[in-house]
């Protein structure tokens, strides 16, 4: 595993301009750092901007969460979703809006995957019960956040990923490192980390790409991580398949996450052709 709490990590980074935590989610990690948060200050703080509550609100009310009946108040959804689970959603929406200044890399495509492969992780980690579907989600929007970091500080960085994306390598950040002797893989844990994200959420952010991690070759490896990796790991593959896009990982990667999940190659067919459906119709 990689050890990023060093001055080797930290120097390689310090040329990496990691978008500094909004005001608003360092105000509700204040509060939830008390003993008995307040949700009436959670809700005030949060509903001060009426975009991100529309947009939470929006979410909540998707097929995702599979409600019954509408909700319409900011307050009904936190104390509906719990203060950790809304605070990753802030999160996620945040950091959309941080990405997609002026100032930054238009990536479309990066924001469409992001969005298929959180839902599909969310639907798994409902349909297995090995993860929080919340936190399976979270990684799902969370997990490549260091692209778009990295394509807003160098130029080339796009060239270089769709490179990447079109060869076998051995190892999928192989030609971020030789370039730019850093991956998108430890500048998003750095950018999880910064925004207050849990720590599960970081390693997973981190860990995703790392095949040994995933066959299982790490002594006191988290579970909880490493379930929502091979989660993650299926729904990039699933995403990918949907886009007809080559997948070269999954070949190495498909016996380890299968095994560990304890499914078959039956059971993998049926959740993939339900995972299928669900972005054939346009959302979870």
């Amino acid at each position: 595993m990689l050890k990023l709490e060093d001055k080797v990590a930290e120097e390689i980074l310090g040329a990496i301009r990691i978008p500094p935590q909004p005001e608003v989610l360092l105000k509700v990690d204040r509060e939830l750092e008390k003993k008995n948060p307040s949700l009436d200050f959670l809700t005030d703080i949060i509903g001060r901007d009426v975009g991100i509550s529309a947009a939470i609100l929006r979410i909540i009310n998707s097929s995702f969460y599979g409600l019954r009946s509408e909700i319409k108040s900011l307050h009904h959804a936190i104390s509906l979703l719990g203060l950790v689970p809304i605070k990753n959603l802030l999160a996620t929406i945040l950091f959309r809006m941080a990405m997609e200044k002026d100032s930054f890399t238009p990536m479309p495509r990066y924001w469409d995957n992001a969005t298929d492969v959180a839902q599909l992780s969310g639907f798994l980690a409902r349909q297995l019960g090995t993860a929080l579907p919340d936190q399976a989600y979270t990684v799902g929007l969370f997990f490549d956040c260091g692209i778009p970091v990295m394509a807003q500080q160098f130029d080339n960085f796009k060239q270089v990923l769709a490179q990447q994306n079109q060869e076998q390598l051995q190892s999928y950040t192989e030609l971020e490192e030789l370039n730019f002797n850093t991956n998108h893989s430890i500048v998003g844990y750095y950018m999880t980390r910064s925004w207050g994200l849990p720590q599960v959420i970081r390693e997973a952010c981190l860990l995703h790409h790392d095949i040994d991690y995933v066959k299982d070759d790490f002594e006191g490896a988290d579970p909880s991580c490493r379930n929502l990796v091979l989660i993650l790991k299926i729904a990039e593959h699933i995403a990918g398949s949907h886009r007809n896009d080559a997948d070269y990982e999954w070949q190495r990667y498909q016996p380890h996450v299968l095994g560990h999940l304890g499914l078959s190659e039956l059971d993998f067919e049926e959740l993939k052709g339900d995972m299928l459906d669900i972005l054939n119709e346009g959302g979870t």
